[in-house]
């Protein structure tokens, strides 16, 4: 009888520690996914996210899409000679167990060729890509 317990016990095991390898575990955990308002008019807004990666190999950004726009691009804004200028990135690189922010005044995602207006209140969905993994569809949130 105990026998049967101990390998009863130990087919559970094996069982939810396959299932467990089997689901998908997330890459990228994603937060403060915020989307500048933009009225009618505006053909460029910004938008803000912390990506957080609990891995141990980097992951990285390629590519950002949203309904909304024509385009989306992971720029960076710095001070040169007195001057703020912005330029893009590229795919941008999240260290193993890091996180990278995009934040007002350094990286952002510049979104261009707006489709129609985006309203405070409102939630955006934008796709982020990344080099591993599937694409991941997050909600923006805009606000100023």
């Amino acid at each position: 009888m105990r026998l049967n317990r101990l390998l009863i016990a130990a087919a559970t095991t094996v069982a939810l520690s396959g299932a467990a390898e089997a689901a998908p575990t997330p890459t990228v955990i994603v937060s403060e996914a915020v989307i500048r308002p933009a009225p009618k008019g505006l053909p460029t807004t910004a938008a803000y996210v912390t990506l957080r990666n609990p891995g141990r190999t980097a992951v990285k950004l390629v590519k950002v899409t949203c309904a909304c726009a024509s385009s989306v691009a992971p720029h960076e804004t710095m001070e040169m000679d007195g001057m703020m200028h912005m330029h893009a990135l590229g795919a941008v690189t999240i260290p193993p167990r890091g996180e990278v922010t995009f934040a007002p005044g350094g990286m952002h995602l510049m979104v261009t060729g707006l489709k129609r207006d985006i309203r405070a209140g409102e939630t955006t969905p934008m796709t982020l890509t990344f080099d591993r993994g599937r694409p991941l569809t997050v909600r923006f949130h805009a606000e100023r």
